[in-house]
């Protein structure tokens, strides 16, 4: 709805749009699609969707909807320019790299579930794009669905599990923040606790008042959507 994270972050930056929240991904995909089959339309529709672990960027822009480089909205408000002038604005007695400390230190204690996370968007897309093709010979269409489930789960799972372990020893804290999935807890839990307090309030309100970093949230977030 209007009082949601997402609404206000894009009234934001995009002023020359009429921002229309909807409920889900698959609404969103439906929306853009609805509205640009009408006839006689003097502008296109666009959608925003996070990256929630998918991999349909491509085809997605392809109908204009938009996935957002990183698995939730919140994230931006993580972004290390955000938490810069956050940190300058609110005048906090934190810093950055204490914050991203704290950020690891969390995203190391919830890799499990992220990684369960991810493979459940992974099995959800696959099954969502794929397709029984053999339509005549029943030993055909046993074969194809029994290699479709096939799918080795555990290795999806433990190869997920070394990804993250390894943005986390490499400290790629732009990396680790785009593929994870903490939502609240990084800003109504963490960045409460380390920078402000109504860290999520005060930091939409923020960006709203400051151009220069919406013109840097747009270069690195939304780039690829006409402003």
């Amino acid at each position: 709805d209007k009082s949601s994270l997402d609404f206000r972050l894009y009234n934001s930056l995009f002023g020359n749009y009429t921002v229309m929240p909807v409920a889900t991904r698959e609404d969103v995909i439906r929306c853009v699609k609805a509205y640009n089959t009408l006839p006689n339309l003097h502008f296109n529709a666009i959608g925003i969707v996070d990256k929630d672990n998918y991999h349909d960027a491509a085809s997605l822009q392809s109908i204009g909807v938009f996935v957002l480089p990183t698995n939730e909205v919140e994230n931006v408000l993580c972004d290390q320019d955000v938490l810069t002038t956050a940190i300058e604005t609110f005048y906090s007695k934190t810093t950055v790299e204490k914050f991203k400390a704290a950020f690891f230190k969390e995203f190391r204690k919830n890799i499990n579930r992220l990684s369960a996370e991810y493979v459940t968007d992974y099995i959800n897309e696959l099954f969502h794009n794929s397709f029984i093709e053999e339509r005549k010979d029943l030993t055909g269409i046993i074969t194809e669905f029994t290699a479709f489930c096939g799918l080795d789960v555990q290795k999806i799972f433990d190869e997920h599990i070394a990804f993250l372990t390894s943005l986390c020893d490499e400290r790629d804290y732009d990396k680790a923040l785009s593929n994870c999935n903490l939502k609240k807890a990084l800003t109504k839990g963490l960045a409460n606790r380390i920078i402000v307090d109504n860290y999520e309030d005060r930091c939409l309100e923020l960006i709203n008042k400051n151009k220069e970093l919406q013109r840097i949230l747009i270069s690195k977030y939304f780039s690829h959507i006409p402003v």
